[in-house]
């Protein structure tokens, strides 16, 4: 019976968080979208969105550029987005 109860309250606050979350992970496809830049090569790459969620966003936030390893040179790098 316990688990039972441990599993509705897992996936009641599951779907909470993911609710809560919707405008985060629609203004991350929106960066996503946008071409980076590396500094080194000046070429630009796309990135996927959960990249960003999972592994670079206090980053992103705080520079509006992330390290990324640059697909085409592969240096490691501070790639900033274009805002066009």
């Amino acid at each position: 019976m316990f688990w039972i109860v441990f599993t509705v309250i897992t996936v009641v606050v599951a779907i909470g968080f993911i609710i809560k979350n919707l405008p985060f992970i629609y203004e991350l496809k929106d960066v996503s979208d946008k071409p980076f830049i590396c500094p080194n090569c000046s070429k630009t790459f796309y990135i996927k969105w959960y990249r960003l969620a999972f592994f670079k966003m206090p980053n992103f936030y705080m520079h509006r550029a992330v390290k990324f390893k640059c697909p085409h040179c592969k240096i490691s790098d501070m790639c900033s987005y274009s805002r066009d």
